[in-house]
């Protein structure tokens, strides 16, 4: 009997050296097709853009947009700013390579979001402006992120 409980055991353990999952290198990146890399097979990155609705206008008291991302067919809602603009890349600050960009200038202030490409990830990006600001820039800083990776 104990005999073949040994056998069991030892077949037990090749089986299991054998099943060890092999080593690898690889890491979840986005190639420059705009291809999400995981492991070995790429997957199309999800396009991303900034949607800007207004609910006040620049003639009422205080202006007030609100500004959602856009990711494949899903939106969601991120943050409001009193000017919504649309900003071409390379402007105000915004990258050149920026996915999409939106803000503007309103009472003496401005705020502004873009879109960075990173990976697998759209980036969410909020920055401002105030005409008595001390420093110079957009002050720009991670908002959100989000995955462009299809499921």
């Amino acid at each position: 009997m104990h005999f073949r409980k040994s056998i069991l055991f030892a077949f037990i353990a090749i089986g299991m050296m054998g099943c060890k999952p092999a080593a690898s290198n690889t890491t979840d990146a986005a190639d420059s097709t705009g291809k999400a890399l995981i492991g070995q097979d790429a997957l199309p990155l999800l396009p991303a853009s900034l949607i800007c609705k207004e609910v006040r206008g620049p003639n009422e008291d205080a202006p007030l947009s609100i500004v959602s991302i856009k990711i494949g067919d899903q939106i969601t809602v991120i943050d409001s700013i009193s000017a919504c603009d649309q900003i071409v890349p390379g402007e105000n600050g915004v990258p050149k390579d920026a996915l999409s960009a939106c803000g503007g200038w309103w009472a003496g202030a401005g705020d502004y979001l873009y879109i960075a490409a990173e990976g697998n990830d759209a980036v969410v990006m909020a920055g401002w402006q105030d005409e008595s600001q001390e420093d110079e820039g957009y002050h720009f800083k991670e908002l959100k992120r989000f995955s462009r990776v299809q499921h």
